[in-house]
């Protein structure tokens, strides 16, 4: 080693630039060593530990260099950079604020300062950064793409849409800039050009997994599942911690007949594993009061605190909870709030929004406010916060009602099901204790839900069969089993509605899977796209008897059905979400509309179109008969919850008070 400091600094720097990296560390250490305030040492060492992907130790070595030099921006600024890497953007801001305040003018550090609120989810904040960027350096390609993700978490589609358009003007190649007006055209209703986007996104650099599990995302979305699937491993080859394409990798599993209950449960478990494991303590040791008969605080979490399917089943346990036993908190993780979001929060003892809040810092809210109870609402969909419960916050856990088909979490206590959607000699897949309520699943209707219509074909309409569901739900075998009852049935006619039905390129598709899969011609097929709820539900006017898609079944769809006076004929399957309707059916006393085989399925709508005054009498019965059963009864059902959560309250108590060796 030479003499001189600054030559034994060169010394390493140039091994590091060789490529000759533990020589260059040696270098860097013993110059450290030999002088502990040798900022540039410190510095040197950081960026090789980052080379190297040790970036926990490049994070202590640049926090050195801080702290002998706290006028060195790049110093912040690769902490930050770090902190990023480790996944820790809360942590990172600071060090991109403190490089700011030192270079206000440097447009990348504005540029990395609005990626940090970004993976925070703060917005508006993140698209003021951005065009500061931007202001002072417009040619950024990432800061164009990453105004445009900005504008279109906050709705500004069409905002969004231009950014992207200029980032590709600079750069024709930006992947990343192809992904985002991928995730824009999807978003419009546009997915044919959506998927031009990604395939293009794929192309311009296959190792880009948000590209391929967007993709994925759009297939599924579409009715493509085995293509979902294939994207979505491919997705997860690239990056194993992609934790939001493996819950999505899930969620389409539950939709393919291939899978059945242990494999969905294994996916799940392999979640929790890759994902989730490192996160669960150890044993923690709650402090709450472990009183059985005290007052309890439940906590929800969901990112559907809105206008969504889920929240007839969740609203509720929410609205009519019994406020001298329960105070309830919701961790709301709403984008974009509306009406029902302030109705949710007036409702409540204590309102949190989830929005750029970290794992850590959510989990430790939950114990702040003494959650006694805390209850997952999404599973494994879209916004869910399972990482959170993988930190075990409060004493007893609880996943319930939104993706309710368990989640693979050992920190999660119960799952709620009932014996016909979990039957016992399945329970032993499940992580969660299943925990039996009189129905798993309960629906309260909106005040605006019209008035039941009179049977559409008692007034000389042709006998219509109908499907409201999402499109991803109607699988092949659903459609053949569709055509033979058309086949069956003279002059009868398809109706099918959803969102995605907006799109006329899907229109076009799902009307050629209709003609070649069932045999059913296209002027037999009535579609509807994206309407308001009200007229959704009015919609149901026009359906004779309906037609349960396989394996995912209806969930609120079919509840929805069912309260508007139209029967649903279901093929009873052998995982939960194929076992939802027959469960619902079996709770009404309609066990005659549950079939066992595909045959079965066919025969049964086929007679009960045949028998006219039947249907009609059913009609006018169904809502009643919906409400008093213990799926719409739900001031009982809430009462039967409080009873679950008390008796699990006691349990822990018991725990608590006498902990085993």
């Amino acid at each position: 080693m030479p003499d001189a400091p600054s030559a034994a600094l060169q010394s390493a720097l140039n091994l590091h630039k060789a490529g000759k990296l533990q020589e260059a560390e040696a270098f860097y250490r013993r110059i450290i060593e030999a002088e502990p305030r040798n900022a540039d040492a410190f510095y040197g060492l950081g960026v090789l530990q980052g080379d190297l992907g040790r970036f926990e130790e490049a994070a202590e070595s640049f926090r050195g260099v801080v702290s002998l030099q706290p006028d060195h921006p790049g110093a912040y600024r690769s902490l930050g950079l770090t902190l990023m890497e480790l996944g820790q953007p809360e942590a990172a801001e600071p060090s991109f604020r403190q490089a700011l305040a030192l270079s206000p003018n440097a447009a990348p550090l504005h540029l990395d300062l609005a990626d940090a609120l970004a993976a925070l989810a703060r917005w508006p904040e993140a698209e003021e950064r951005y065009r500061r960027a931007l202001s002072l350096d417009g040619k950024m390609v990432l800061a164009h793409i990453g105004l445009g993700n900005a504008l279109r978490q906050q709705g500004e589609l069409k905002h969004a849409e231009s950014s992207y358009r200029r980032a590709l003007k600079l750069d024709p190649t930006a992947g990343r800039a192809h992904a985002g007006l991928g995730f824009t055209f999807f978003e419009l209703g546009r997915s044919q050009e959506a998927e031009q986007c990604y395939v293009r996104a794929i192309a311009l650099d296959p190792s880009y997994p948000t590209a391929h599990g967007s993709l994925a995302q759009l297939l599924a979305r579409t009715g493509r599942l085995a293509e979902a699937e294939h994207a979505y491993r491919r997705a997860l080859e690239l990056n194993p911690d992609f934790r939001e394409a493996h819950s999505s990798l899930i969620f389409a599993l539950d939709l393919m007949p291939t899978t059945d209950t242990r494999a969905q449960q294994e996916e799940r478990a392999r979640w929790y594993e890759q994902h989730a494991r490192k996160h669960a303590p150890p044993a923690r040791l709650h402090p709450n009061n472990p009183d059985p008969e005290r007052k309890l605080r439940v906590g929800y979490v969901s990112a559907d605190f809105k206008l969504h399917s889920a929240y007839y089943v969740f609203s509720p346990m929410i609205y009519r909870h019994d406020r001298a036993a329960f105070e309830v908190f919701c961790y709301s993780g709403v984008k974009h709030e509306d009406d029902t979001t302030t109705r949710l929060r007036q409702a409540v003892d204590g309102w949190r929004s989830t929005l750029g809040v970290s794992d850590d810092a959510l989990a430790e809210q939950i114990r702040r406010d003494g959650i006694d109870i805390l209850v997952d609402l999404s599973g494994h969909s879209e916004g869910h916060r399972l990482l959170v419960f993988a930190r075990k916050p409060a004493p007893v856990q609880v996943t319930a009602w939104g993706h309710a088909t368990g989640t693979g979490l050992k920190t999660i206590d119960y799952f709620f099901a009932d014996p016909l959607l979990v039957p016992p000699i399945e329970r032993q897949f499940y992580a969660e204790k299943i925990f039996d309520l009189p129905s798993a699943l309960c629906y309260e209707a909106p005040p605006y839900a019209p008035e039941v219509s009179a049977l559409p074909a008692a007034k000389g309409n042709p006998f219509t069969f109908g499907c409201v569901n999402r499109l991803e739900k109607i699988t092949d075998n659903a459609i053949a089993l569709w055509g033979r009852i058309l086949s069956s049935t003279h002059d009868s006619r398809l109706l099918v509605k959803d969102r995605m039905l907006g799109d006329l390129r899907l229109r076009q598709q799902f009307l050629r899977r209709l003609r070649d899969i069932g045999g059913i011609a296209p002027e037999r097929a009535s579609l509807f796209g994206p309407t308001s709820h009200a007229e959704q539900l009015a919609i149901f006017g026009r359906i004779d008897v309906g037609l349960d898609p396989f394996p995912q079944n209806g969930g609120v769809s079919t509840a929805e059905a069912l309260y508007m006076g139209v029967p649903v004929v279901a093929l009873r399957g052998t995982t939960v979400p194929s076992r939802i309707t027959a469960s619902v059916l079996n709770l009404m006393q309609m066990k005659d509309w549950v079939a066992e085989t595909g045959d079965d399925y066919v025969r049964i709508a086929v007679e009960k179109s045949e028998d006219l005054d039947a249907l009609a009498d059913l009609r006018r019965q169904l809502r009643t008969r919906f409400t008093q059963s213990p799926y719409g009864d739900v001031e009982n059902y809430v009462r039967a919850v409080e009873k679950a959560y008390r008796s699990m309250w006691r349990s822990w108590c018991d725990r608590a008070r006498n902990p085993g060796p």
